[in-house]
């Protein structure tokens, strides 16, 4: 497979919506991934463990609705064939980054900055773009502008500012990946770019959950980097940062007719969260269903708590209650499993699970959790490669300098350090 594949599927699954053809959901780089995984199904390892765990957690969301249809009759399909094909293709896109991503690592910081760049054009030009082929293309339909075609909000490139931010909540954690194992140089400037980009987008944006987000992924970024010295290369690109949130607004409302304070907005809600820290709004309210989902919730437990009674109907805004309610007491119990397996990577990868997870929901946006299956299996390889070579290092000093030279356990051991 040539090395630009895995850049043009994340490419493909960031940057482009998702097209229907008679109603079927379709996409290159799923296709790119379907054939990829035909040719290499794993048979051990994490890999055979996640294919199992996600057709588990599938089976069980088709075995909830099938009890729900049985019941009461509803014949709706929508939700639950999407979340079965998300569990389908996790396993899959683990098992592609896993096999392919290492090297299409190092262009990460060039999708960040061009995703940043494309998604202040969207910004910028909202209201030409509403009616045009790309509006059209993107399914654009709710018109954020105010009186006088102003912007009263940021919806980004995919018109939703959630849906914009934790994409590139998703390729940040690429960029941790690729800085951390040393597949992106963080002293040299695209890296130093994008990581500005990726402060820069979620606050522009008005999204608190992937603010919030990406501020842990950058001190999780900075943990690692004092551990080996490297802590001040970090330190440009975050004043940088804050110097370019400050300063894209005023250059925004001088060249442009877009007017909008995400700053504004955010203190905003930090004021209501401390008035009423279990607010719905803007507090720890919104770690819990609303008070009539979580009557429906309880209602549909109460039918099958257990196996759950399927997708339909079973977004709360909480990817936890989705799943207890879709797949029951046992699909919880395995998704935990899921999630544990996957934190084992790397703990950074416990952000989404929580910040979107929690409050906007994660699980179930097809895409974004691709791009993060891929994403944690180019960890779990340079991981395991980062251990072979530790291995080899430490048995060569072992053996020392005479035994290196020759014999058939030194050969064993540079054989082993040698390891791609």
């Amino acid at each position: 497979m040539s090395r630009w594949v895995p850049v043009i599927v994340i490419a493909d699954l960031v940057f482009l919506p998702m097209f229907h053809y008679q109603g079927v959901p379709f996409k290159i780089g799923y296709l790119i991934l379907l054939v990829d995984f035909s040719r290499h199904v794993p048979t051990r390892g994490l890999q055979l463990r996640f294919l199992l765990l996600f057709l588990a957690l599938g089976t069980l969301t088709l075995v909830g609705w099938g009890i729900s249809f049985a019941i009461s009759g509803n014949d709706s399909f929508v939700l639950t064939f999407t979340a079965i094909s998300i569990y389908i293709f996790a396993p899959i896109a683990f098992v592609f980054g896993h096999r392919h991503m290492a090297y299409g690592l190092r262009y990460i910081p060039h999708l960040i900055i061009a995703y940043f760049i494309v998604n202040i054009l969207a910004i910028m030009f909202w209201s030409t773009l509403l009616n045009s082929i790309v509006g059209e293309l993107y399914f654009y339909t709710e018109d954020f502008l105010g009186p006088g075609n102003v912007l009263l909000r940021a919806g980004g490139l995919h018109q939703n500012p959630h849906i914009s931010a934790l994409f590139m909540t998703m390729l940040m954690l690429l960029l941790f990946v690729a800085i951390k194992y040393r597949r992106v140089d963080i002293r040299s400037p695209l890296a130093s770019a994008a990581i500005l980009s990726g402060i820069a987008l979620p606050f522009i944006l008005g999204s608190r959950s992937e603010l919030i987000a990406t501020a842990f992924i950058v001190l999780a970024l900075a943990a690692v980097l004092a551990r080996t010295n490297r802590l001040s290369s970090l330190i440009v690109p975050v004043v940088a940062g804050a110097v370019l949130i400050l300063t894209s607004f005023w250059v925004a409302n001088s060249i442009t007719r877009v007017r909008w304070d995400p700053g504004a907005r955010l203190a905003g809600n930090m004021t209501r969260f401390f008035e009423n820290p279990l607010n719905r709004e803007s507090g720890l309210g919104r770690f819990l269903p609303s008070p009539g989902g979580l009557i429906i919730m309880t209602e549909r437990l109460s039918i099958s708590p257990i196996v759950g009674t399927g997708a339909e109907g079973a977004s709360y805004h909480n990817d936890w209650f989705t799943v207890l309610v879709s797949a029951g007491i046992i699909g919880l119990l395995v998704y935990i499993l899921l999630v544990r397996s996957i934190v084992g990577i790397e703990f950074v990868f416990l952000i989404p699970f929580i910040m979107a997870g929690m409050t906007n929901g994660f699980l179930l946006a097809a895409q974004h959790f691709t791009v993060f299956m891929i994403a944690a299996g180019v960890a779990w390889r340079l991981k395991q490669e980062l251990g072979h070579r530790q291995i080899a290092t430490n048995l060569a000093e072992a053996l020392g300098p005479a035994a290196i030279s020759s014999g058939p356990v030194p050969d064993l051991a540079r054989r082993i350090r040698n390891l791609p």
